[in-house]
């Protein structure tokens, strides 16, 4: 998962204490989650603008309109293009898994397969910014 991104001329946190005083764009998630001192801290952003599409997240982040925490596959076309800039990386939280739930192998339409496959190589193509 990405830190939250900033642009536009708003100085950047330079630690978890200072994101309060900025405006989250809140997505599905109503915590983002950080790693402080080797455990797990979640956060609750402040912000007038929420929106469950992560889209629509990340093209609000872009036009500055305040800090996101999306994942990888969402940012990292901002993040080479510098449209973003990935923040508090040594606070990132541990990868989280995606899933693709299906009935047992030898049942899987070849639509789904390439589906899986689509999705694996996107998202394994993701770069690692640790």
């Amino acid at each position: 998962m990405r830190q939250p991104g900033l642009s536009g001329p708003t100085r950047a946190p330079r630690d978890l204490s200072e994101i309060a005083s900025h405006d989250g764009l809140i997505g599905s998630a109503e915590q983002w989650r950080f790693t402080e001192a080797g455990r797990e801290v979640s956060l609750r952003p402040s912000g007038r603008w929420r929106c469950n599409s992560g889209a629509a997240v990340l093209d609000a982040a872009v036009q500055g309109l305040g800090l996101c925490q999306l994942p990888d596959f969402y940012v990292a076309e901002a993040l080479a293009s510098g449209a973003l800039v990935s923040l508090l990386d040594d606070q990132r939280p541990p990868d989280e898994g995606v899933w693709a739930v299906h009935p047992h192998p030898r049942h899987v339409p070849p639509k789904v397969r390439a589906m899986i496959d689509w999705l694996h190589e996107r998202l394994s193509a993701a770069p690692d910014r640790r």
